[in-house]
């Protein structure tokens, strides 16, 4: 037998079903009988009362008697309801954590209910502030996190993903480890104010990791006073060891730091700005963060419109039914083109290629998932749109191949066959099949359409729709 403190009276998930709703109304005669009161749940799932620890609810002895008569009196209906929760929580969020966790764990500590609560009651503790500054704010240790002022792609409330990502995250480190008292590094890039950082920390938490280790990357720079509050949160909770640290850019976290079980780049949606500057050093954190994977490790990508789970060694997981361009790609490098030391890539001009950036990075990922040690790439560009843009375009190459030489150059200079053609469909070259003189036999081209849709075509013509991620 073991103490909830009102936990089961008290919560319910942020979006609770017609089921749920009608568990909760039937609960209420027990929440005017054990308010304030200590209630357990036994291991037969049945409800017991201990003793009072705070005052009565209401300072009105008449009002409170005549409440307390009416709600022993419906005191069935609430058992009913009782048993309604029970079976609303048998999905990972409640039964799991208050029937099963509870009963294995009698020293259970009550810093887990407060973890527990921030996870699966997270708008109690946010204040909403998209509209005014596109950030949503965790109250209780003034933490925050973006909310997509415009698209709200990944706010919390209002889109799944978020969630999802964090939650496939905290799945895949548990899934690949058996001992959770053995430690796990991590790496977090672009953590602005650590709300979702911190939600991560608390899941890992919960799942029962011991011993956690974060390292958070943000360009902006993190506030010293953030991280504290994290650390004093969790120093309150002695049966797990939580070191977190913050840096303003990757190459500042020690060389040594190697090795990390999970990179999380959750909402990175600065590969998409404007700034190409920004852009550059926001794309070369990235891929100098994955190259500090362990072998086993994974990288844990939100951007656009997509998300998904990749490693060194590992399947790309995606949380969407499509194909990902990342998986199309090291599959086609690996399998479908010829062994060789140069890759050739072609585009449309490279005004195309910096408005498909995405792409480019794509390849980068694919070529590090592929391990083909090429010894050049070489991207021809069909027309000279944006040429002027070349230098920036070699550095931003050169970032994410820097072990391999990377050369520009113009269809008219060098009348090169590709093995791969990157091209979108409202491209003039397209339409008049002017790229055609980009192929061979073994081409593989990659087609985008206006709504960011991806087709993969080989040399039979055969589409098959993708995704970028």
């Amino acid at each position: 037998m073991q103490p909830v403190t009102n936990f089961l009276l008290a919560s319910r998930v942020d979006t609770p079903s017609a089921f749920e709703r009608t568990g909760d109304l039937l609960l209420t005669p027990a929440r005017v009988l054990f308010g304030g009161k200590r209630v357990f749940v036994l291991q037969n799932n049945l409800m017991q009362v201990g003793e009072q620890q705070v005052g009565p609810l209401s300072s009105n002895r008449v009002l409170r008697g005549a409440r307390k008569v009416l709600a022993f009196i419906q005191l069935p209906l609430a058992a009913v309801g009782f048993l309604v929760k029970l079976i609303c929580l048998k999905e990972q969020s409640y039964r799991a954590f208050c029937v099963q966790k509870i009963s294995q764990n009698p020293t259970c500590h009550p810093k887990l209910f407060e973890m527990f609560e921030h996870v699966h009651s997270t708008a109690r503790f946010v204040l909403d502030l998209t509209r005014r500054f596109g950030v949503l704010v965790f109250t209780p240790l003034n933490l925050y996190e973006c909310s997509c002022m415009e698209t709200r792609e990944f706010h919390r409330f209002h889109s799944p993903r978020r969630n999802n990502l964090e939650n496939a995250i905290v799945q895949r480190l548990a899934d690949s480890r058996l001992d959770k008292s053995q430690p796990i590094q991590l790496l977090s890039m672009g953590s602005g104010g650590l709300m979702s950082d911190f939600l991560t920390l608390e899941k890992l938490v919960l799942e029962g990791f011991k011993k956690i280790a974060i390292d958070c990357v943000d360009p902006i720079g993190i506030d010293a006073g953030r991280v504290e509050r994290i650390r004093k949160f969790f120093a309150k909770y002695p049966e797990a060891s939580i070191e977190i640290q913050a840096y303003k850019n990757i190459d500042e976290v020690p060389a040594e730091k190697i090795g990390y079980s999970a990179v999380l780049a959750v909402d990175y949606d600065s590969l998409f700005t404007f700034d190409f500057n920004k852009r550059l050093t926001c794309t070369g954190d990235l891929m100098k963060a994955y190259r500090r994977l362990s072998v086993s490790g994974f990288l844990g990508l939100g951007f656009s419109k997509e998300d998904t789970l990749s490693g060194p060694q590992m399947a790309t997981i995606e949380l969407s039914p499509r194909r990902s361009v990342v998986h199309s790609l090291a599959s086609d490098l690996t399998q479908q083109l010829p062994q060789k030391e140069e890759l050739t890539v072609g585009l449309p001009s490279l005004q195309f290629a910096g408005a498909s950036h995405s792409l480019i990075l794509a390849l980068a990922f694919a070529v590090e998932k592929s391990s083909r040690p090429y010894r050049k790439i070489s991207l021809t560009c069909l027309k000279r749109r944006g040429e002027d843009g070349a230098p920036h375009f070699q550095a931003m190459m050169q970032v994410l191949f820097p072990a391999t030489y990377v050369e520009i150059s113009f269809h008219d200079q060098q009348n090169k066959k590709c093995d791969l053609l990157f091209t979108g469909s409202l491209e003039n070259e397209f339409i008049s099949k002017e790229y055609l003189s980009f192929l061979n036999s073994q081409s593989i081209t990659y087609i985008v359409y206006p709504k960011g849709e991806i087709f993969r075509q080989n040399n039979d013509r055969e589409d098959q729709r993708l995704e970028i991620r």
